[in-house]
């Protein structure tokens, strides 16, 4: 009997006779209630980093084109108050078990990326110490992703708080841990893109350095 992680609720899924005859462990980790209380990207959203309201361009992601850093995103959901509350449980409060929260639509999202290095955006050293786990690398773990810890991120002032511009111009806080040759390209993940600042500088340090077929993705935009 499976309970949702969120609520604690007894998850109701149909048996299928196949689930019994070839054993397969039900991944159910969340009820039907709270699943549907997270907004998946809407369809009229920005063609380049999947912001909604709008399926034009968004002004950040003609920032970075005029940069040189062009976007090209997925997301899973939009990052709104019940997503935001699931990452002040995950996060903030240290509960690990919600890494498992969104495993089945991460595995099959990182289907159509099969043959990338997967590497998540790292946390300083200051905050693993201080919350025990990197956030990326469990939802990665959980959905059984192989991963490459490629990045190493330098101590910065949280980014909470901040407003826009101020993520726009945060300076580069990523620095490559090692070596490594990539066969089709490279895939970033991160938890939760805001203005694309934290991708954008991992993006770069990747390009100079690994690869420059580089694509992102996240479970909340």
């Amino acid at each position: 009997m499976n309970r949702c992680i969120l609520c604690q609720s007894i998850i109701v899924s149909p048996l299928l006779f196949a689930d019994l005859f070839f054993m397969v462990k039900n991944e159910e980790y969340l009820c039907s209630i709270c699943r549907l209380s997270f907004r998946k990207i809407d369809k009229n959203c920005c063609p380049s980093c999947q912001k909604s309201g709008s399926s034009e361009l968004c002004s950040d992601c003609m920032l970075w084109q005029e940069r040189g850093h062009p976007i090209c995103h997925t997301a899973l959901y939009q990052y709104e108050k019940n997503m935001a509350d699931y990452f002040v449980r995950y996060k903030l409060w240290g509960d690990y078990q919600l890494r498992f929260a969104f495993s089945k639509e991460v595995k099959e999202n990182l289907r159509k990326w099969r043959g990338y290095t997967v590497v998540p955006i790292p946390v300083s050293d200051h905050r693993y110490q201080e919350r025990g786990f990197n956030q990326v690398e469990g939802f990665l773990e959980a959905a059984g992703i192989t991963y490459y810890p490629l990045l190493k991120k330098a101590e910065v002032e949280h980014q909470i708080g901040k407003g826009r511009r101020e993520r726009l111009e945060m300076e580069q806080v990523f620095e490559l841990k090692q070596s490594l040759k990539v066969s089709k390209g490279v895939l970033l993940v991160d938890d939760v893109y805001t203005t694309g600042a934290t991708l954008a500088q991992a993006k770069k340090i990747i390009y100079e350095n690994v690869s420059q077929n580089v694509f992102t993705f996240s479970i909340a935009r």
